[in-house]
């Protein structure tokens, strides 16, 4: 296998709470774990999907492998740099090779720049010349007329808006990109639409994506590998087809078990999780998940940190489980 084209090593961002002045001064400041030590590879041209419930942490991940937030520890690399090692300067220059798509177009947009001021907006930034004619080339590529070039977000539907947001991720020429839930504040009618899109700019342009997403019925089509996060932790990470069945995390198995299936005559056990998740700023001892797990054990709570992802037994070598007891759920469940 090739080199990572971007890696997180022991990646931590954590915010802090707003408390009074009084508990700040006894030193009572709490802090949301949002991120709480990831370690990740991302490999060139492969799809990797991060899936979760929301509120886990997954936008704080993409922002941060991205140093568009600074992480509070740990270190970022691309093609084996470390980009909080960088300079200002250098760090701008980076940028064309990362680039994010967020997942609402209507909020990303500004609705006072045309759709071309828009997407040329980064161009004139890295000072690449010829604007207009490479914005037109990139509306076309995303399926938008050059007409399109002089009108405002507000004129565009949902999905022409998600089109211009991707269009102006790619107009530096990026070779990775994070999608923040790309189709989510889509019409299911959209969708496919833009999810054909990407894989045509991710063959045609050799990109990378983080694919962020909490539709596993999506990211069972669209990636190549799965990460799991559950309270900023991974739980589980390995190819589509392999986390998609036996064995898995029993946080992955409950995930699966919500997939709506499209025959109604075919009915499947359902795994209905006790509780609610914790909040981040005062996670559980030992496995953040065992106040919620089915198989949950007497000593889950009493570890010093987190499961490690370990290598699954019988499986590829790139398919780990953060849970010692993941082989306890029934097989097929």
């Amino acid at each position: 296998m090739s080199d990572p084209l971007v890696s997180a090593e022991g990646l931590v961002k954590h915010y802090p709470t707003e408390e009074s002045f009084f508990a700040r001064l006894l030193g009572r400041r709490q802090w949301v774990r949002a991120v709480d030590g990831i370690d990740l590879d991302i490999y060139p041209g492969e799809t990797l999907a991060l899936v979760g419930e929301s509120g886990c942490g997954k936008s704080t991940l993409g922002r941060t492998l991205l140093h568009l937030e600074e992480p509070t520890a740990g270190t970022v690399r691309h093609r084996g740099d470390d980009l909080g090692a960088l300079s200002a300067a250098e760090l701008r220059d980076r940028r064309r090779d990362l680039q994010y798509v967020f997942q609402n177009p209507t909020a990303s947009l500004d609705p006072r720049l045309t759709v071309g001021d828009a997407v040329g907006e980064a161009l004139a930034v890295h000072g690449i010349t010829d604007r207009d004619r490479r914005v037109a080339e990139l509306l076309e590529a995303v399926g938008l007329r050059s007409s399109h070039a002089g009108r405002y977000p507000r004129e565009l539907s949902g999905g022409q808006r998600q089109r211009v947001g991707i269009a102006r991720a790619l107009a530096v020429d990026p070779e990775f990109v994070v999608c923040d839930e790309p189709v989510s504040a889509l019409d299911v009618s959209v969708q496919a639409g833009i999810l054909n899109l990407l894989a045509d700019l991710q063959d045609e342009f050799d990109l990378a994506y983080l694919f962020i997403a909490h539709d596993l019925s999506v990211v069972q089509h669209v990636a190549d590998r799965v990460a799991v996060m559950y309270l900023g932790e991974l739980v589980e990470v390995g190819p589509v087809e392999e986390v998609f069945s036996p064995p898995y995390h029993p946080y992955t198995w409950s995930l699966l078990s919500a997939v709506p299936e499209p025959d109604p005559q075919w009915e499947r056990d359902r795994v209905v999780l006790d509780g609610t998740v914790p909040s981040a700023t005062d996670p559980p001892d030992g496995c953040k998940f065992h106040t919620r797990c089915p198989i949950v054990q007497d000593d889950c709570d009493e570890w010093a940190d987190h499961p490690d992802l370990d290598p699954v037994a019988g499986a590829g070598s790139d398919h780990a489980i953060a849970c010692p007891y993941h082989d306890r759920l029934e097989e097929g469940s």
